[in-house]
């Protein structure tokens, strides 16, 4: 396994604990009479963030990035 793999090597336990914590509101939204479309909307919203979250944090290292190289990008770079 090279080095980068190694430093981008996911966390299974916080995986598992995330998912079992989803599981038990899923089943909670179940006891509480929602239908699988209002949970599946829900969790739509939830991947939504999660991919809102990941472009914002690419936006920043790319702007810390730009800002570290002190010139332009692009074709006029």
């Amino acid at each position: 396994m090279s080095e980068e793999e190694k430093e981008y090597s996911p966390d299974w336990k916080k995986i598992k604990k995330l998912s079992d914590e989803l599981d038990k509101i899923v089943d909670k939204g179940i006891e509480d009479d929602m239908n699988f479309l209002e949970i599946d909307m829900a969790m739509y919203m939830v991947c939504e963030k999660i991919r809102q979250e990941k472009h914002r944090i690419l936006n920043q290292m790319e702007s810390e990035e730009q800002q570290s190289e002190k010139k332009p990008h692009g074709i006029y770079g």
